[in-house]
C-alpha cells in the first residue's frame, strides 16, 4: 500500500513511487507487489535490466518487444549504460 508522505516530492524513488500508484493504480495503492530488491545498472560490468531476480526476465522481454522500452519505462541504455567503460559487451549480451 502506498501512503502519501512529505518525502514523496523530496527523492526520486519517492516520485517513482507516487507517480507509479497514480498510473497503474488508484493513486493509494498498486494492483501488483512491487519488488524491495535494488537495482544497479551493472553487475561485474554487464547490463541490468532489473534487479538481481529479476533481470533475467525482464530482459528477454525487451527483446522479444524489438529491444524498446515500454512508455513510461526509462530508457536504460540513454540513463545508465552510455558511459564509456561501464560495459563489457564482448560476450554478446549486448543488446544495442
Amino acid at each position: 500500500m502506498y501512503c502519501q508522505s512529505a518525502s514523496a516530492d523530496l527523492t526520486p524513488q519517492g516520485r517513482a513511487i507516487r507517480d507509479a500508484s497514480i498510473r497503474f493504480g488508484d493513486g493509494e495503492t498498486l494492483p501488483f507487489r512491487t519488488c524491495k530488491k535494488g537495482y544497479l545498472p551493472t553487475v561485474d560490468r554487464r547490463k541490468m535490466y532489473a534487479c538481481y531476480l529479476h533481470s533475467r526476465m525482464r530482459e528477454e522481454r525487451f527483446q522479444k518487444e524489438g529491444n524498446k522500452f515500454r512508455h513510461g519505462e526509462v530508457d536504460l541504455a540513454e540513463t545508465f549504460w552510455s558511459r564509456d567503460g561501464l560495459i563489457d559487451d564482448t560476450d554478446g549480451s549486448d543488446s544495442d
